[in-house]
């Protein structure tokens, strides 16, 4: 399949050359290339390379001020510990953008503006090991350093990059994709080009991430006029809960009474002051969780090519 993942999957432990991910806690995790004699610092101390060679995944490894996991690379750690070279997509909106592209093993993917590699990632994950990715972005730098982490990762022989800024240029293909994403400032003016690119005879998703309605607006007429269909936009937004726990007295009614046998409740029986057993049931339910959470990144646009 791809060099380096071939390499995991035959003993499931860590080589030297070889991305992994330092687990250092909840809201704390790095990713770092294995290299013989090198050291990692972090928060708890100091980590050998050496120590990694050769050890399961998984491992957990002590250090000086307390210790760290060192877990297997994969697209959704990389998106959380990648070096920033623009904003990027996270894990909420790429779960959708796979899904609504309809990627599966084999697919054709293009993708301009790939910025800093996060979105890509999880498309070679979802068209491996028979599926290709055009990747295209209007800057060289970051094309050089995406094309490095492609190369580190084993995904580099199945990409294509190029500098190149399609909605100028257009993609240089035609008729040979399967699904087509756009993350640029002016989306709309790259959908005569993508319709281009998309095969004939079969149906061909679109996608496009816009942070602005009014980018949306515009790219959504485009897609009208060029003739896509099934247009929908939607806007995710990830809310975490936590359960939480009270203990309330027990209803007297009867039909109260035989709701709570069939809830999921605990019956507690407790002595109040004067020395009379109460009956009480605990209950378990769902709150908001109260730390900050991020709501609102973009909105995410998708449309089929039918002919």
């Amino acid at each position: 399949m791809l060099d380096e993942a071939e390499q995991q999957n035959v003993d499931g432990l860590i080589q030297e050359g070889q991305t992994v991910i330092v687990y250092v806690g909840y809201q704390q995790s790095f990713a770092i290339t294995v290299q013989r004699d090198a050291t990692f610092q972090h928060r708890y101390g100091m980590l050998r390379h050496n120590d990694l060679i050769n050890k399961p995944y998984g491992t957990k490894f002590n250090c000086t001020k307390g210790y760290v996991y060192v877990l297997r690379f994969n697209p959704e750690m990389w998106t959380k510990t990648l070096p920033h070279h623009t904003q990027i997509l996270y894990t909420k909106d790429i779960s959708m953008i796979i899904f609504q592209l309809d990627l599966r093993i084999g697919s054709i993917v293009a993708e301009a503006g790939v910025g800093s590699g996060s979105l890509s990632h999880s498309i070679l994950r979802a068209v491996a090991p028979k599926g290709m990715l055009y990747a295209y972005d209007v800057d060289p730098c970051r094309l050089d350093s995406v094309r490095m982490d492609f190369d580190r990762h084993g995904f580099s022989n199945m990409t294509k990059l190029q500098h190149r800024d399609v909605c100028v240029d257009g993609f240089g293909l035609e008729h040979c994709v399967d699904a087509l994403f756009l993350d640029l400032p002016t989306p709309w003016l790259a959908i005569s080009s993508a319709k281009k690119a998309m095969k004939n005879g079969l149906p061909c998703r679109f996608g496009s991430f816009s942070p602005c309605i009014e980018q949306v607006q515009q790219t959504c007429s485009a897609l009208h006029e060029y003739g896509f269909v099934d247009i929908v936009t939607m806007d995710l937004c990830h809310r975490l809960l936590r359960v939480e726990e009270a203990v309330l007295d027990k209803p007297i009614s009867k039909e109260q009474s035989e709701l709570d046998e069939r809830s999921e409740s605990e019956l507690i029986v407790t002595t109040d002051k004067q020395g009379m057993k109460v009956q009480k049931r605990k209950w378990s339910y769902l709150v908001p969780n109260q730390r900050q959470q991020p709501m609102h990144t973009g909105y995410l646009t998708f449309a089929t090519k039918m002919k």
